[in-house]
Order: C-alpha cells, then structure tokens, then sequence
C-alpha cells in the first residue's frame, strides 16, 4: 500500500514537471544551444504568476483527478477529487499529502534546488 502511495506521489511529481515544460518550437530554426532554449523559455514564461488547471492522471486502471493550482516561486496544491479529497501541497521545502481514506497525512523536507537545476 505505501509502495502505491510514493508510487502515486513519483507519478505527480513528474506531471508537475511535464506541466511547467512548455512545448517544443518544430519550426526550422538556426541551432539553439540549451542555455539560450532555457534563457528564452524564461523569457516568455517569466512573468506567469499563477495557474490553476484540471488535471488526469491515468496509469493502467488506476485514474486520478483534480485541479492543480501553482502561484510563483514554489507554490503547489491538488486537490483531488479521485481519489476523494486526498490533497497534495509543496512550497518548495515541504511536501505534504492527505490521505483520508487511510486517516493519513504524510510529510517529506524537499532539498532546495535552484530554479536552473530543476530544468535539467
């Protein structure tokens, strides 16, 4: 069971990265080297604030569902609605998840990285 929980928090992690990833220009283009890619992605996303969106998450049977909210620097919160009222909250130091199905509430120290380590 706890194995399925870390499971399910690896999953969101990931989705959280692939989130904050924008799109890929496949347009011709001359040679972009990586600094300069995340130097003009800075650019142009530098100045969002906040979001909120509507999330799935699938795997095989198992569906998970929400509304992820994120306001700059670190902060981020789902609320699930599948499974019911679990919660998952990180300000970039803490990540904390509620499971009341199991009466749970797990809590992780984050280690602080820079905002360039992360996109690598």
């Amino acid at each position: 069971m706890l194995v399925t929980i870390w499971k399910s928090i690896l999953h969101l992690s990931v989705l959280c990265f692939l989130i904050l990833l924008p799109g890929i220009y496949l347009g011709a283009q001359d040679i972009l080297t990586a600094e300069n890619y995340f130097d003009e992605i800075s650019q142009r996303y530098g100045k969002i604030q906040d979001y909120e969106a509507d999330i799935t998450i699938t795997r095989g049977e198992d569906i998970m569902a929400g509304k992820l909210f994120y306001r700059t620097p670190n902060l981020l919160r789902i609320d699930f609605t599948e499974p019911q009222d679990q919660v998952l909250v990180t300000d970039g130091k803490l990540l904390t998840i509620y499971i009341p199905k199991y009466e749970v509430i797990m809590e992780q120290k984050l280690k602080r990285r820079s905002q360039a380590a992360l996109a690598t």
